[in-house]
């Protein structure tokens, strides 16, 4: 038995691309259109024409809603954020979307309210209890059972968008809460 046969290149090029020039060799006048430049052009072209529609369409990678998953967290940074396991892509996404008007906004019960929906699927509820002992205190309400939402990311949420000067309680809904449009609600979103 001899040596194996020479590799057919022919039957194997990349999807999307050509074994010979598609553009490139158009830019050239007619003397230099041969088979040869054509088949050399294919090759620079197969390098330069991914990393020219990367540049052309780099506003894709810039819009939360076109990014890829993998570029969520560095649109992320651009707002000092780090998105931990908990959230999840679509999560992600639509923060991310909101981001300029949740941070304009930020420090507000409005703002708070709206990322806790982002993050919990559902909006709090937010009251604020201004007595003479806690004038900055107000409370959080959370209209899941606490087995059912991560509560260290609540915490989180809230320390981050509260403002500073003050101090939160977080209260969840109690089992014995339970209405039947909360049970179809749970039962929509896979819970128990």
């Amino acid at each position: 038995t001899g040596p194996p046969p020479p590799f057919d290149y022919a039957a194997h090029t990349p999807p999307g691309l050509s074994r010979r020039s598609i553009r490139y060799v158009n830019y050239l006048p007619a003397i230099y259109r041969s088979d040869f430049v054509s088949r050399f052009l294919g090759m620079l072209e197969a390098i330069l024409m991914p990393a020219e529609w990367n540049i052309a369409n780099m506003d894709l990678r810039l819009d939360p809603r076109t990014a890829p998953a993998e570029f969520l967290p560095w649109l992320a940074s651009w707002f000092d954020l780090v998105f931990d396991a908990t959230w999840t892509e679509a999560m992600q996404r639509t923060f991310l979307i909101e981001a300029h008007d949740l941070f304009a906004m930020r420090g507000t019960k409005w703002a708070l309210t709206r990322v806790l929906e982002i993050y919990t699927g559902r909006a709090p509820e937010i009251v604020d209890l201004t007595d003479r002992t806690n004038p900055y205190l107000f409370t959080v309400k959370i209209p899941f059972r606490e087995r059912n939402v991560n509560r260290e990311g609540v915490d989180r949420i809230i320390m981050a968008d509260k403002p500073a000067h003050t101090i939160y309680k977080l209260e969840f809904r109690s089992e014995r809460d339970v209405d039947l449009g909360d049970v179809f609600y749970e039962m929509e979103k896979g819970g128990d």
